[in-house]
Parts: C-alpha cells; sequence; structure tokens
C-alpha cells in the first residue's frame, strides 16, 4: 500500500513545474545608527577651544565691591584683567562637551602657591544666565580670592553658555566642569600649571564643589585639590529617596 501511494504521487514523466513562493516583500532599508561620540581622554580635559580678553576690572569697582563684603581697605591689586575661555569637558557617560568660564587675574602678579576654582550658584537655565556673560557680574565669591592675590577661574558649567542641557545638581556633571576648569587654567597661566588649587562654591556651586572633591582623584587633577569652601551645599535628593520614611 505505501509503494503504491509513492507512486500515484510521484511526479509524470520525471519532471513538473515547481509551486511558485509567493513573493517575499522586501524589507525596509535600515536606518544608519547615529555614530556615537568618542569619549573624552583625560590628556584633553579642559584643553582650551576659544580665549579672548574680558573686561578690565579697575580699582573704583574693586574696593566698592570690597566695601560691600567687608573687605575695606582694599588690600588687593588696583587691577583685574579678565579673560573667557571655552575648555573641552566631560559630560556624564563620558561624552564630550564644552564649558565656558572667566578668569581673573590681578595685575599686580598672583599669588604662585595656588590658585582658585570658583563655582557659582543658580542662576537660571538659559545660556544668557552665564555668569561669564554677564558683564555687570563680579561674585561675592571672587572678590575676597582676589584680595589675597589668587587667581580664580570661575566656570559656568557645562550647558550653560556652550552647548547641550546644564547638568543642574548633577553632582558628576557639574564636578567635571569645575575640576576641568583647574586643567584650563594651566593653559591660560602656564606659570600656575600643575599648582595645587582650592574650591569655592555656593548652593548650587556647594554641591559641585563636593562631588568634585569626591572625584578628584579618580578623574583627576590628581593630588592638586588641597581645600574645598561648600557654602549652603545644593544637591538633588531623588536617588537618595529610599531614605525619607513617610
Amino acid at each position: 500500500m505505501a509503494l503504491s501511494v509513492l507512486a500515484a504521487t510521484a511526479p509524470i514523466g520525471g519532471c513538473s513545474n515547481p509551486v511558485p513562493k509567493p513573493a517575499q516583500k522586501p524589507k525596509p532599508a535600515q536606518k544608519p545608527k547615529p555614530a556615537q561620540k568618542p569619549k573624552l581622554t583625560a590628556a584633553l580635559r579642559g584643553q582650551i577651544t576659544s580665549q579672548r580678553p574680558g573686561p578690565r576690572l579697575g580699582t573704583r569697582r574693586l574696593r566698592a565691591a570690597g566695601r560691600r563684603l567687608g573687605i575695606s581697605p582694599w588690600s588687593g591689586a588696583d587691577a583685574v584683567r579678565t579673560t573667557l575661555v571655552t575648555y573641552r569637558t566631560e559630560r556624564d557617560a563620558g561624552v564630550p562637551g564644552l564649558a565656558s568660564a572667566q578668569v581673573f587675574i590681578p595685575s599686580s602678579g598672583v599669588r604662585a602657591d595656588a590658585f582658585a576654582v570658583v563655582a557659582h550658584g543658580t542662576v537660571g537655565h538659559a545660556d544668557r544666565c552665564a555668569p561669564s556673560r554677564n558683564r555687570g557680574w563680579l561674585s561675592y565669591l571672587v572678590v575676597p580670592l582676589l584680595a589675597r592675590g589668587y587667581a580664580v577661574i570661575a566656570t559656568d558649567y557645562a550647558g550653560l553658555g556652550t552647548p547641550g542641557v546644564s547638568g543642574y545638581l548633577h553632582g558628576p556633571d557639574t564636578a567635571h566642569s569645575v575640576l576641568d576648569a583647574a586643567r584650563a587654567m594651566d593653559h591660560v597661566l602656564p606659570e600656575l600649571a600643575g599648582r595645587p588649587f582650592v574650591v569655592v562654591g555656593h548652593s548650587q556651586g556647594g554641591g559641585a564643589a563636593l562631588a568634585a572633591q569626591g572625584l578628584s582623584e579618580s578623574y583627576g587633577p590628581s593630588g592638586r585639590l588641597k581645600a574645598v569652601l561648600p557654602i549652603a551645599p545644593g544637591h538633588t535628593y531623588m536617588d537618595r529617596s529610599d531614605w525619607v520614611d513617610v
């Protein structure tokens, strides 16, 4: 019985037209994946991408600012020249970014033992809010340092005044801007390259200063951060919500 079934189903004459297969729909073309930006190497952190002179601060303005802060008589330089810079930094997850900053240099010379990095408090999220873009800005954090002869670099943080979004209250993101500002200072004032530095920050900047302290050894520049002054530091609690018992 099995043989007869085989004979009945075998093709006659040894050949037959094959049953056509249904036409396959063409596969949609795959969109090319966007090229990922390479991570920023340590050698490129703090590299200056733009630099231009900023406004000069004269004796009258410095002394007036000093009086408002209780620094009278004024003990600092008679004038301070400023430089506006943009430097490379690393955003969260290793993405390359840019940060802008203003450098303050006492005309009578700077201290050779150290310099200062200033981290500002909340000023707003629009690019025009970046402190280095505000020509009327003279931070209460900067003036006391200038009075003691320190050169100062005040960072705006990446994404504020530069492409991207500001990492507001994001510890690692703002810490990288602070630490790379110290590297940028090495390029602006080569005589201070490799010198120790201190970080002074208020509110948002206080949180950035503490984050910089925590990351200084792993992110660098290692061994150079000697002191941190966080004033009323601000930070986010969202990643610590498990501590809250309600």
